[in-house]
């Protein structure tokens, strides 16, 4: 190996050693001190990457955490809102009930009535103030909307809250397509005459729709249909209830007292020579509990109801003089529906009258029901603010409507209360994510101390040993002198 002074080739190997244990112990000390292990792309350009991502996604997750707590804070909002609407309504039927007592005079209906009123103006109220960050939650404009739950786009939780003011609760009604009167002599084109034949009824609700025979309505009674009705409601969403209801209205009684007879449940109640219609129902009520009947008067109208729901016939019916009127008529159950015939038979005149009910079709979502021979029936909404409990009829029907009104309310209070936990499991599951999240980008970018302080060591001591040699390394061409000394 030649011997020179013009290049120290030892010189500038150790200074390059010393540059690259410079240069990692300025690395190391970086680490240490930042606690990463990624300070720039210079480090590790893939693992920046993939950190950079779980960034945006642990970022996003905290946010999705933050909108899920918002989200039950809205549900919660509502859900305790609609407890103060399902206590107005226990109270409306609470009132309903005691004005369906017989004992309530006029008076005694109106006073229940003005507070069931008050209580309707209520339930509008809460639907129209109860708010969150300036939204409208109750009154239908608030509609459907999506809560962000995830740290991508459309990771969605849709929620729906329909309008729950006093003016859209209450429940869909349709009465049967058929009238429940009618006198088996007459022809079928008589006025007022339903020739009933066997048909079908299609029922359509927001479950499902199916079809059911029914008979010949002389054949039957309402609560078969009911039966049949309520034994398929698990595929419609629709049930039914009957009642065998009709009125008598009489004209001149208490100078022509009228004579006739009540069959029903195989017993017959005979009425001879009746001067008011308060006579008629006193001697029913007194018999009620053999015959099955139950009658009472309001506004100079006898109502009669079966509390078995069976048929009714009524024969031989004369007045005595002759010159009376009475009148047999369908109920009017103070409903946005009558019975489909309005027309009235007179008892004095057609001979028997066989009154067969009628069937009242309820459900809390909207209906139709197609009947083949008869005119179709589409579910009307009675609202919980149509009550009206001023009349014994209306306050039966009032149970009947806040009944609905509670099962909506409660639907939705359902869904809330289903949003909610599906919201806090979301949470729960968000945070599990953000957790393994941040454990994967700190193991792909955080310094790991004990191996970065060894390297930190090492890098030192090579350092100080690479400035003990390059130190030496420099000296070595001193030696040449030596060499000129011995010329």
């Amino acid at each position: 190996m030649a011997f020179s002074i013009a290049t120290n080739n030892a010189a500038i190997t150790s200074q390059s050693n010393l540059r690259e244990s410079s240069l990692k112990l300025d690395s190391s000390l970086q680490k240490l001190s930042s606690g990463l292990r990624i300070n720039s792309s210079k480090d590790d350009a893939a693992g920046l990457q993939i950190s950079n991502r779980l960034s945006s996604v642990i970022s996003g997750l905290s946010v999705a955490i933050r909108n899920a707590n918002d989200g039950i804070s809205m549900a919660q909002t509502a859900e305790g809102a609609l407890q103060e609407t399902v206590t107005i309504l226990q109270r409306m039927r609470n009132l309903a009930i005691q004005s369906a007592n017989g004992t309530n005079a006029v008076s005694d209906r109106k006073a229940i009535q003005e507070e069931i009123s008050e209580l309707q103006k209520e339930i509008t109220r809460i639907a129209e103030t109860t708010t969150f960050g300036e939204q409208n939650l109750l009154d239908g404009s608030f509609g459907s909307k999506d809560f962000q739950v995830g740290a991508a786009a459309n990771e969605i939780i849709p929620l729906t809250i329909p309008d729950l003011s006093g003016d859209s609760i209450g429940g869909n009604f349709a009465a049967a397509p058929w009238w429940g009167a009618d006198r088996h002599s007459f022809p079928q084109n008589f006025v007022g005459y339903t020739a009933l034949p066997p048909s079908q009824l299609q029922i359509a609700g927001h479950v499902g729709t199916t079809t059911i025979n029914i008979p010949a309505i002389r054949n039957t009674t309402p609560d078969s249909i009911v039966q049949q009705v309520n034994q398929a409601s698990h595929l419609t969403g629709v049930t039914a209830s009957s009642y065998t209801d009709f009125v008598i209205e009489a004209d001149n009684i208490d100078t022509h007292p009228l004579t006739f007879d009540l069959n029903t449940n195989g017993q017959t109640l005979h009425f001879n020579q009746a001067y008011s219609l308060h006579d008629i129902a006193n001697q029913i009520n007194q018999s009620s509990t053999d015959i099955g009947l139950r009658a009472n008067v309001e506004n100079d109208t006898l109502i009669i109801r079966s509390e078995a729901k069976d048929n009714i016939t009524i024969t031989d019916a004369s007045s005595n003089p002759t010159g009376s009127t009475a009148l047999v008529k369908a109920i009017d159950r103070d409903e946005p529906f009558n019975s489909v015939q309005e027309t009235a038979l007179n008892m004095t005149l057609f001979d028997p009258i066989v009154i067969h009910g009628n069937i009242q079709f309820s459900s809390d979502s909207s209906f139709s029901i197609d009947s083949a021979g008869y005119n179709d029936q589409q579910a009307s909404l009675v609202s919980v603010n149509d009550i009206d409990v001023s009349t014994q009829n209306g306050a039966q029907f009032a149970i009947q409507i806040v009944d609905s009104a509670i099962s909506q309310v409660d639907s939705v209070r359902a869904e809330l209360g289903a949003v909610q936990n599906r919201l806090q499991h979301t949470i729960s599951n968000l945070a599990v994510t953000a957790e393994n999240s941040s454990a994967s980008r700190s193991r792909i970018r955080d310094t790991d101390y004990a191996k970065e302080a060894s390297q930190q060591v090492k890098q030192q001591i090579l350092q100080q040993a690479g400035t003990a040699i390059t130190l030496q390394a420099n000296r070595l061409p001193e030696s040449a002198l030596s060499l000129l000394e011995g010329n």
